[in-house]
């Protein structure tokens, strides 16, 4: 389950730097995105 919110996010980001500064970047920042929504929740509970 956890694999494939990684592949969405990565996937988003990738969309969205595609139009923005480029693909690589936008899937490093969608992933970036997604670590800190799980450490966020880790720490939270």
């Amino acid at each position: 389950m956890m694999k494939w919110k990684v592949t969405t996010y990565a996937l988003t980001g990738g969309l969205v730097g595609m139009f923005i500064d480029g693909i690589m970047l936008g899937v490093c920042a969608g992933c970036l995105v997604y670590i800190g929504m799980v450490v966020e929740k880790h720490f939270d509970s």
